[in-house]
């Protein structure tokens, strides 16, 4: 059985700039991690133009395509602390996953 602390969590992250405007835990079991692209993806389309967002649903060897909504993923292996899923570039969106315990504000909302 695992104790509260070693339960995991999402935790998205938005920023503008360096100003956070965005935050949201949830429970790691909740989203998969292609659902939690497809959910940065939502999230940052907010920030697009309509053109914006057709150039970015089009397949990337298309003529007009813009990588806009394109996701980056970071992990230790890539020099990043912990597993994370970015989205945007400003305002952009990230998703990390971090252990309960590790979670200082209390901000575990499942």
């Amino acid at each position: 059985m695992r104790t509260a602390g070693a339960r995991r969590f999402w935790r998205i992250e938005g920023y503008d700039s360096s100003l956070r405007v965005f935050q949201k835990t949830l429970a790691f079991g909740k989203l998969s991690e292609a659902q939690m692209v497809a959910l940065l993806q939502r999230l940052a389309a907010k920030h697009l133009s309509d053109n914006e967002i057709v150039a970015a649903s089009l397949r990337p060897n298309a003529s007009g395509y813009a990588p806009h909504l394109e996701h980056r993923v970071g992990s230790r292996a890539t020099g990043a602390a912990r597993y994370m899923i970015s989205i945007g570039s400003n305002p952009y969106y990230i998703a990390s996953i971090w252990q309960g315990d590790e979670l200082i504000d209390g901000n575990a909302n499942s």
